[in-house]
């Protein structure tokens, strides 16, 4: 459940959320970071100088609507993505669909009820505020569109 989406997320949340501050950089700079991440050396180098193109923010986009339809299907014939009880899945997801909140691309699941009323329930779960409190969210601004491309 969460293989695609925790990768596809990278590029919306790149794009609206750090390429400001990256397009100020120096070139030099920008290397001397990359250098700093071996995990991610490839994505950075993906998202250059002037982020990531608006077909591989689609392409992304596209992937995030299959794991919310994934999601909406499973949680039409219970109430969790593994059946009766939330479960890792149900958790693994989370953090990927509090970012799409984040970064404002909620017109993906517009139209799917059941996963609206999923997130609602994990919204209201005591845990939620725990792990998402006042401050820990990374955001766009309320001036910025969603997704900037």
């Amino acid at each position: 459940i969460e293989e695609v989406p925790t990768a596809a997320i990278r590029v919306p949340s790149f794009n609206g959320l750090f390429l400001n501050g990256w397009r100020v950089m120096s070139g030099n700079a920008r290397a001397r970071y990359i250098e700093t991440t071996p995990l991610r050396k490839g994505h950075y180098r993906r998202f250059g100088a002037e982020g990531f193109s608006k077909d591989q923010v689609d392409e992304s986009t596209e992937r995030l609507r299959q794991t919310v339809e994934r999601v909406e299907a499973a949680v039409a014939k219970g109430p969790w993505l593994a059946g009766e009880q939330i479960s890792l899945a149900d958790l693994c997801v989370l953090p990927t669909i509090v970012r799409m909140s984040d970064i404002r691309l909620e017109s993906v699941w517009v139209d799917l009820p059941h996963f609206q009323n999923w997130y609602e329930r994990m919204q209201a779960r005591s845990s939620f505020a725990t792990a998402y409190y006042p401050g820990s969210r990374v955001s766009l601004p309320p001036e910025q569109d969603a997704i900037a491309r």
